[in-house]
């Protein structure tokens, strides 16, 4: 009993011992979240902790500081400790009863001594360099101990704590991996079965999500930057992303959207060659208290894509109005050109569709006209390049293959502003006639419409049918000239094959 008694008085009294401190030390961090380089905790602490050191006795203090990091989510570990055998040249002194604010150039002082070999680091720490990683905290929770030894020259033969560890601790978090940008537009439409999407040349929007840290989304920004690369015949996107010259490349993006210009893509890409397309994100922190690591070094995926007008895209059947089906509603206009039972709204409303149409077609064989034209141009370069080497080494590097996929496009544009101008003629004659028909319409039948008089109704219907007029008259003049191109296309082939 009496041995019992002697063992808990002697574990009480070191306990009272630990608790009853010389000095007191306080840790605050200097934000919640602090960067995951442990490393520069120890190379300059007052960069990132407030300390201060409170002598509680009446006689003066000389001490040195050693430190600990651990791990408490989401396991606990040991990353990083230095030794509290090894004091510094000079000792930080605090006066009896006084509280002392370390400076950042004393607390470099304390731990700019050790050596790399006197730090005991986690094997975690120095691991996921080929990741970007290397020297980096996990993400988590962490806690701080700084602790207060006596400093005494000679040093003692073992180190006298003079603090209580329990009270001088810190906790913060460690967040900073954010998740790279994914592409969201152009899309690659799976029901084509095709490995590529379909950019419009007239609206050639790229967009993505942005990145974040999921841990940590409030306080970082970024800027993003829009790569897109020709890929040759053969090549993988990842290669020709990595090697071949940038055909548009847009930095300091702000948002994650981006339409690259029209006059652009008509002047410096063409429909029958492929593209990718990757978007790089980069954190818009300034200062190593806000560091961010964005996983795959902040790039996206890599999107191919071809240059393809709207009205030529791969769609699913029930998405869009056949040309068929056009053609035979225009005809059944015809068919009503002799009908005077229609109302003045039925009037209007027809005259201000067909007008539409017509707009429509005019806007569809410009676009035809201008994609030919880019056909045409890459023909005469594929060309410039056969007459340099054989045909063999020209099929090898798939210039053969390209040009005749040019001649192609542009017959099928041809048919296509060919139709398109038909149709333009056709609603524009529907306007027309059904504009006389108005015009043949009762006074009893001309009632102002919505309190709008009928003269009115009747100049808004003369302007439309004057604008169908001259739409569809560009249309044929586009079609006119991708007739024209068709043919300088067809002659440059026959000068080669």
């Amino acid at each position: 009993m009496t041995r019992r008694l002697a063992i808990s008085l002697f574990a009480m009294l070191y306990i009272i011992k630990m608790l009853a401190q010389d000095v007191m030390v306080t840790v605050v961090p200097i934000q919640q979240v602090l960067p995951p380089q442990a490393l520069m905790y120890i190379d300059n602490p007052g960069k990132y902790f407030n300390i201060s050191i409170t002598n509680t006795t009446s006689e003066i203090q000389n001490v040195y500081l050693a430190m600990n990091i651990d791990c408490n989510y989401p396991e606990r570990i040991s990353v990083l400790a230095t030794p509290a055998d090894i004091q510094p040249k000079m000792p930080i002194t605090i006066a009896p009863l006084r509280t002392l604010h370390i400076t950042m150039a004393d607390l470099k002082h304390q731990f700019g001594h050790l050596s790399s070999k006197n730090i005991k680091v986690s094997s975690r720490l120095m691991s996921g360099y080929s990741g970007g990683s290397f020297g980096l905290l996990p993400e988590g929770m962490y806690q701080m101990t700084v602790a207060a030894y006596k400093w005494h020259n000679p040093k003692y033969a073992s180190p006298v704590m003079v603090s209580n560890p329990v009270s001088s601790t810190a906790t913060f978090s460690v967040s900073y991996l954010a998740k790279a940008p994914q592409l969201i537009a152009p899309v690659i439409n799976s029901a084509t079965q095709s490995h590529h999407a379909e950019v419009d040349p007239l609206n050639a929007m790229f967009s993505w999500t942005e990145s974040i840290i999921l841990s940590n989304p409030v306080n970082v920004r970024y800027t993003y930057s829009l790569k897109v690369v020709e890929v040759l015949p053969g090549q993988p996107i990842d290669h020709a992303m990595d090697n071949n010259p940038a055909v548009y490349h847009i930095r300091n993006l702000m948002s994650p959207v981006c339409v690259i210009p029209s006059d652009y893509v008509l002047k410096r890409m063409s429909p029958t060659k492929l593209y990718a397309a990757q978007v790089t994100a980069e954190s818009r922190t300034m200062g190593t208290l806000d560091y961010v690591l964005v996983e795959n070094r902040g790039k996206s995926d890599i999107r191919p894509f071809r240059i393809v007008p709207t009205h030529l895209r791969s769609v699913e059947p029930s998405d869009t109005l056949q040309d068929k089906e056009l053609l035979a509603f225009t005809d059944g206009i015809y068919e009503e050109d002799d009908d005077d039972t229609l109302s003045i709204d039925d009037h209007i409303q027809k005259i201000m569709d067909c007008t539409e149409t017509v707009l429509m077609m005019e806007a569809r064989t410009k676009e035809c006209d201008s994609i030919s034209r880019l056909c045409l141009r890459d023909i005469r370069n594929n060309i410039a390049q056969i007459r340099n080497m054989s045909h063999a080494a020209a099929k090898k590097a798939g210039i053969t293959d390209s040009t005749k996929n040019g001649q192609a496009n542009i017959k099928r544009y041809l048919r296509d502003a060919e139709e398109a101008s038909d149709i333009a003629a056709i609603q524009y004659k529907a306007a027309y006639l059904t504009l006389q028909r108005l015009e043949r319409l009762p006074s009893k039948d001309r009632e102002p419409h919505n309190g709008t008089s009928f003269d009115i109704l009747h100049a808004e219907c003369v302007e439309a049918v004057s604008k169908a007029k001259t739409a569809a008259r560009n249309a044929q003049v586009h079609y006119s000239s991708i007739q024209k191109t068709e043919y300088l296309a067809d002659k440059l082939m026959k000068k080669i094959y």
